[in-house]
């Protein structure tokens, strides 16, 4: 065992601690800031993220075509919604003409899809991919469900039932876009 009267004897100087090996790790990052000319962070012009903070604080949005399509697509889907409000307070059923507009939002969800296969093939889609891509597919479904249910129950209360739909569409349209832009 080693005592404090062992390390003073004959030995010292085997066991002093050298002048170029730092006795602490505050000494050690002094010495090394001493002996440096210059620090610089490597800081990549283009990161991976998917929507990287550009000069200046600015977001670079790289989901353009997706949230172009998201926002048109919740765009048409409250127009759908309106239309069917209107003919709800009338006291009037679904009609043909709303299955053709019902048909439309679809569309825009599936054009919203396409640009998010390849937005995201090309990893420039941002935000958890699960909750994207459960909130379009899920979409896709409601609408066709909505009408199906309209024109069983020919009543007013078909209209109320487009309604719900189309304003259900246009928050998942939201929705959809807001984890896109994360």
């Amino acid at each position: 065992s080693l005592s404090a009267a062992s390390l003073g004897s004959a030995g010292d100087e085997a066991i002093a601690p050298s002048p170029t090996i730092p006795t602490s790790t505050a000494e050690s990052f002094r010495e090394m800031l001493d002996g440096a000319r210059e620090i610089s962070i490597m800081v990549p012009i283009y990161p991976r993220s998917p929507t990287p903070m550009a000069q200046g604080g600015e977001r670079r949005h790289y989901a353009g075509a997706v949230s172009l399509m998201l926002i048109l697509t919740g765009v048409l889907a409250i127009a759908l919604a309106l239309w069917a409000v209107v003919r709800l307070l009338k006291g009037e059923p679904a009609i043909f003409r709303q299955v053709i507009s019902a048909g439309i939002v679809e569309a825009g969800i599936l054009l919203a899809g396409v640009a998010a296969v390849i937005r995201q093939v090309q990893g420039r889609l941002g935000g958890d991919p699960f909750v994207f891509w459960g909130y379009l597919i899920t979409a896709l479904f409601i609408l066709p469900v909505c009408v199906a249910w309209a024109f069983a129950d020919r009543s007013k209360m078909s209209s109320a039932v487009m309604a719900v739909g189309g304003v259900t569409i246009a928050v998942m349209m939201w929705r959809t876009w807001q984890v896109a832009e994360l």
